[in-house]
């Protein structure tokens, strides 16, 4: 989940999912600035096969050497918990391939 300290997300990166006009790339699925990259809606290709390897969005830093996979699900209440253990064991085998193939430490958020 995301909390107080996450807050620069809303500030940094939400403004720019919106607005794709400094982006570099024709891909309208990904922003780049520098070191940060930020994909959404598109499916990670791993060297072994993974079945969930599409997470709602996807952050690179590559000075910080930081990869963050975010997961928006909206569950009713009495259903938090469990989704949020069902979303961390679905993005479990996502989450070894990257740190694997792009050398990254990993923060995920359901």
């Amino acid at each position: 989940m995301i909390g107080k300290s996450d807050a620069w997300f809303v500030r940094d990166v939400a403004p720019a999912l919106n607005n794709n006009n400094n982006n570099n790339n024709n891909n309208n699925n990904m922003y780049e600035k520098g070191d940060v990259t930020v994909l959404w809606n598109q499916a990670v290709h791993t060297e072994r096969e993974v079945t969930a390897n599409r997470s709602d969005i996807i952050i690179k830093n590559q000075k910080e050497k930081t990869c963050t996979l975010i997961d928006m699900a909206i569950p009713v209440d009495r259903n938090v918990v469990q989704n949020e253990a069902g979303k961390k064991l679905k993005y479990k085998s996502l989450c070894i391939e990257i740190q694997r193939m792009w050398n990254l430490k990993l923060r995920s958020y359901q």
